[in-house]
């Protein structure tokens, strides 16, 4: 499952060997083989998307903007890194985003509450809603080209 990492590895071999961010590399690790992610000093239980985990964890990188992201399912953790740790910066921006953001976030928010049927299926759709109408919002629409009148 897992030929980075030596048997008793801790979590900050498991950042060295995901380094850098950008590489987009994804470690499978037993969970007999590293600690469990609370027993990490920062390291604080959210929620993901559901996709079959029992647990997600997250740890800012300071001093970079990196965010090291785990999620536990029953024998083992699935452990990347992001460029920019959403969990810190997503809720910031939302705070600050046009309407159009905030009622995307919202729709959002209702979506991932019917789909996952929790409070963290919630804030997820929340921030995917809100992100994706920020990247419309983004768009300038002068800067598009005038349709061809033919």
């Amino acid at each position: 499952m897992n030929d980075i990492l030596k048997p008793e590895a801790t979590w900050t071999d498991a950042v060295r060997a995901l380094w850098p961010p950008e590489s987009g590399k994804r470690l499978l690790i037993p969970k007999h083989q590293i600690a469990h992610p609370t027993a990490v000093h920062g390291m604080t239980r959210t929620v993901g998307l559901p996709e079959g985990q029992v647990g997600d964890y997250r740890l800012q990188l300071a001093p970079t903007q990196a965010g090291l992201h785990v999620r536990e399912f029953q024998e083992h953790y699935e452990a990347m890194l992001a460029v920019i740790d959403l969990s810190v910066k997503a809720f910031d921006y939302l705070a600050e985003a046009p309407s159009s953001v905030g009622a995307a976030a919202t729709f959002g928010a209702i979506i991932g509450a019917a789909v996952g049927r929790s409070g963290g299926a919630a804030a997820a759709g929340a921030v995917i809603g809100g992100l994706l109408a920020s990247l419309a919002d983004s768009v300038d629409a002068e800067a598009l080209p005038e349709p061809d009148e033919n």
